[in-house]
């Protein structure tokens, strides 16, 4: 953090002394100075003229844990497998980190934000990454768009008999999803289940 102070009346030279409040000082005009741990400090900036008189003022500094997260990529056709990373500031230099991949599992505690991560299904997913230092939280999310591939048609069954109608026909393939009706030819004969 870059500080600076003024002083306005008195007489003479002036001479500034700061108390950064995590335990260190500095003389001169403008210091600064590095917060390496999260939390709130009170820096005290007393100044004093030439004939002694001195002055104070303080400022509040409130340092936080920052977290980005990213994934690579971050849209394709399902099944998606996306390297998810993240940076942490901030804080202590251990760090802890955990993922929600947004699809009901979790990494688990990580001593490194690198993770690979399939997402099976298709579907719109956020990926929350969680990184703690001491008491310190943060979280920051990605988000993920896994698509539906083409459906792909494996057995018809059965595959052949009379035309009379009312006949059930079981297909199975996969990426059915989303599937609105089925269409022999050109004429729609059903509506899926």
């Amino acid at each position: 953090v870059s500080f600076a102070g003024s002083a306005s009346v008195g007489s003479g030279i002036y001479t500034y002394a700061w108390d950064f409040g995590a335990g260190t000082i500095g003389v001169g005009q403008p210091p600064t100075h590095p917060y390496l741990l999260v939390g709130t400090y009170t820096p005290t900036l007393t100044v004093t003229d030439s004939f002694a008189a001195t002055s104070s003022a303080i400022v509040i500094v409130d340092v936080t844990l920052g977290l980005t997260a990213t994934g690579t990529p971050n849209s394709g056709l399902a099944p998606l497998t996306v390297a998810l990373d993240g940076v942490a500031a901030g804080g202590a230099s251990i760090y802890s980190y955990s993922w929600d991949f947004g699809d009901g599992t979790t990494s688990g505690t990580l001593t490194l934000p690198v993770v690979v991560h399939t997402y099976s299904l298709p579907g719109s997913y956020t990926a929350t990454l969680t990184a703690t230092s001491g008491g310190a939280v943060a979280t920051n999310s990605v988000g993920i768009t896994a698509l539906q591939p083409a459906p792909t048609v494996g057995v018809i069954s059965p595959n052949a008999g009379t035309e009379t109608g009312g006949t059930a026909v079981t297909i199975t393939g996969t990426y059915f999803m989303n599937l609105t009706a089925v269409k022999f030819g050109g004429t729609y004969v059903a509506a899926a289940d």
